[in-house]
C-alpha cells in the first residue's frame, strides 16, 4: 500500500467508474490537454539523390576494396623470463604463492597495527604509489573471495575494515555470494595520503 500511494496508484475500477460517469467533450477535452504527437517528415529530394548516386559512382569496385594486406614483417626472436616478468605477461611468483604471501602479510599487519583482529581497508591496502595501491586492493578482493579475510563495513560511519582469517574458510558452492564494490579512486588515494581518509 505504502508503494502503491508513492506511485500515484489508482484502482483501474475507480478509473473506469469515472470515465463512465465524465461526460464525452470533458474526456476529449483531458485527452486532447495530455496528447502530446510526435511529428517527423522526411523525404527524399533530388539533391539528396544526386549526392547518393556521386557516393556510389566513387567507390571503388569490392575487389579492390576488399583486397587482403600482405602480412606484417616481423622479425622472430627470444625473450628472456626477466623481460616477460618486466613487461606483465608473466609474473615472478605463481598467483597462489603471492596470495599466500600477501594473506600472511595481511595477518602480520592485523597484528601490529591492527585493532580487534582486523584493520581499517585503507590503511591495509595503501602503498606510496596509486599502482602499487591498485594491486593492493586486486589482491585483497581475492583474498576475501577465497575465504582468506572478510570484510566488516559500518555504513553509518562510513568506515571499512579488512579482517584475516586464522585458517581459510571453505568457500560454500551453494551460498549466494556478495559483491562488495569499493572504489579505489585517485582522489580517494590523494586523501588517504594526507591522512584524511581511512
Amino acid at each position: 500500500m505504502k508503494h502503491r500511494s508513492t506511485s500515484l496508484y489508482t484502482d483501474p475500477f475507480l478509473l473506469e467508474e469515472k470515465l463512465t460517469r465524465m461526460p464525452k467533450e470533458e474526456i476529449v477535452k483531458t485527452f486532447m490537454q495530455a496528447w502530446f504527437p510526435a511529428v517527423e517528415l522526411e523525404q527524399i529530394s533530388l539533391h539528396s539523390l544526386a549526392e547518393a548516386t556521386r557516393y556510389w559512382e566513387g567507390l571503388l569496385p569490392m575487389d579492390e576494396r576488399w583486397k587482403e594486406l600482405p602480412p606484417a614483417e616481423t622479425e622472430a626472436g627470444t625473450a628472456t623470463r626477466e623481460e616477460l616478468v618486466q613487461q606483465r605477461i608473466l609474473r615472478e611468483k605463481a598467483f597462489s604463492e603471492e596470495l599466500e604471501t600477501f594473506w600472511k602479510e595481511l595477518k602480520s599487519t592485523v597484528e601490529q597495527k591492527g585493532e580487534n583482529g582486523k584493520i581499517q581497508y585503507w590503511n591495509f591496502i595503501g602503498a606510496e604509489t596509486y599502482e602499487e595501491t591498485i594491486n593492493r586492493a586486486f589482491l585483497t578482493s581475492f583474498l576475501i573471495t577465497y575465504g582468506y579475510a572478510t570484510l566488516e563495513i559500518h555504513p553509518l560511519e562510513e568506515e571499512t575494515f579488512i579482517k584475516p582469517y586464522e585458517k581459510p574458510e571453505k568457500i560454500d558452492g551453494k551460498k549466494q555470494l556478495v559483491s562488495i564494490p569499493i572504489a579505489v579512486t585517485v582522489e580517494d588515494w590523494t586523501k588517504w595520503k594526507k591522512g584524511e581518509l581511512q
